[in-house]
């Protein structure tokens, strides 16, 4: 890393870690001086790549150490003229200062990859990814201040925020700091997870390796937008909300899914493919609209998939299946009231927000019924382990189902939670993301891999 100055001088890392600092110290290129600022400071060891900030008279090297705490090296440097042919620009090892962010910032986690540090007159900035999960995290420090702060900008710079690659870069013009990163998609982990769980066990789920969390983050009502919190007075108070919260806080990659259960039209409202459309998007629209205030309220995630379940009024089934025995046509002509209801629910979701994924919750039955399977939709299926495990349905299959939510499920023996898992992940089931519900107030860890 080259440090400025009219006198060649640069800084680099030892094998051992060590922080060294060589100048040139005569006319010949062979004259150097080196000294060990890690040494000099009684720094801790550093690895991986050095950041460099400037000022004119300031200079700012960042590192970070094994732990990925960052060590900020400061020195001042002074440009002088000795004769009409000789430049020197001095750099005092008496002045060069260390300090570890990491501890002096509150909030501070860890940071991996590559650093950017941004300095101006009034602010020195360092920049870099959240070891473990990926938010970009900036650490600042305002002129004439010993304190420093931490910043999520993955949580505070709005609903296009994501999650960053290990390479950060960025510039500070006016008193401006813009810092640049690559966004990442991470892809959801796939395998058999847990639905319905204690809410007490989440955080402890996602700890014990179950790749998968899922849970009901509203009920069915009987009045617009058809879906409400039943129990909860705020979003920050919501099952959904406080699930991300859980996943946020463990820094850990799992996948998310979202259910949402969705009335459908009343016994006094027609049964039209309009009003149905109608009742999926309002639905759509209020989901999404909460699901959006998470990143405000600290919780900079979204599910991985919003599922509508279709539970809701008038009846167990949003009013979106037939009656026993109903004939061909009229079986189709449900077909079109969940078409129009899955429609209106993507629809209405992305008119909010256009990166949240819809999905639907079914069972076998409805999916071989209502011509599921023609959707764009990715669909969860239900599905009930028995004494000898779930039993397919004729023709309930096709390329849109990413997984099955199976209750009836035991913990218990070891072997039986074992078996459920392999059931799900094999033929003929061979879901992607699957979960598996206990008993109401149950949980288990997950079996062996």
């Amino acid at each position: 890393m080259v440090l400025p100055g009219l006198t060649p001088t640069f800084a680099t890392t030892l094998n051992n870690g060590d922080l060294e600092v060589y100048t040139n110290t005569g006319a010949s290129i062979r004259s150097w001086a080196t000294e060990n600022l890690t040494v000099v400071t009684d720094a801790p060891t550093v690895s991986g790549t050095l950041a460099l900030g400037t000022t004119t008279s300031n200079i700012d090297l960042a590192a970070l150490t094994s732990n990925g705490s960052v060590e900020l090296f400061t020195t001042q440097y002074v440009a002088a003229i000795s004769n009409l042919t000789s430049h020197v620009a001095v750099i005092s090892p008496e002045i060069w200062n260390i300090q570890n962010l990491t501890s002096l910032a509150a909030g501070a986690p860890p940071l991996s990859g590559a650093l950017s540090v941004q300095v101006t007159l009034s602010q020195v900035a360092v920049a870099g990814q959240a070891a473990n999960w990926g938010d970009l995290f900036v650490l600042t420090n305002l002129a004439g201040s010993s304190s420093w702060s931490a910043t999520d900008v993955s949580v505070t710079a709005g609903s296009a925020a994501r999650t960053v690659g290990n390479v950060v870069t960025g510039l500070q013009i006016n008193g401006q700091l813009t810092l640049y990163a690559a966004g990442v998609n991470s892809p959801p982990p796939e395998g058999v997870g847990v639905y319905a769980i204690p809410n007490t066990k989440w955080s402890r789920a996602i700890n014990d390796g179950w790749p998968i969390i899922s849970e009901t983050g509203g009920l069915g009502t009987q009045v617009a937008p058809w879906v409400g919190f039943t129990t909860s007075p705020s979003v920050q108070a919501s099952p959904d909300f406080l699930l991300g919260q859980a996943i946020y806080n463990s820094h850990k990659r799992v996948t998310w899914l979202s259910f949402w259960t969705v009335s459908g039209p009343l016994a006094t409202q027609a049964r039209t493919t309009s009003n149905y459309y109608k009742h999926g998007f309002a639905a759509g629209v209020w989901v999404a609209t909460q699901i959006d205030a998470y990143r405000s309220l600290g919780v900079g995630l979204k599910p991985d998939w919003v599922i509508l379940d279709p539970e809701g009024y008038p009846d167990n089934h949003s009013n979106l299946d037939a009656p026993a025995g109903a004939s061909k046509a009229t079986i189709a002509k449900y077909a079109t009231y969940w078409s129009s209801t899955l429609k209106g629910w993507q629809t209405g979701l992305n008119s909010v927000d256009s990166k949240l994924n819809a999905g639907v919750y079914a069972s076998q039955s409805e999916y071989r019924n209502y011509q599921l399977s023609t959707l764009s939709l990715p669909v969860f299926v239900a599905v009930a382990f028995s004494d000898n495990g779930p039993t397919p349905v004729l023709g309930a299959s096709g390329s849109n189902i990413r997984g099955f939510i199976s209750f009836g499920a035991a913990c218990t023996p070891a072997t039986a939670l074992q078996s459920e898992a392999t059931t799900l992940l094999n033929p003929p089931w061979a879901g992607q993301f699957n979960t598996l519900q206990f008993n109401a107030g149950v949980y288990c860890a997950p079996p062996p891999s």
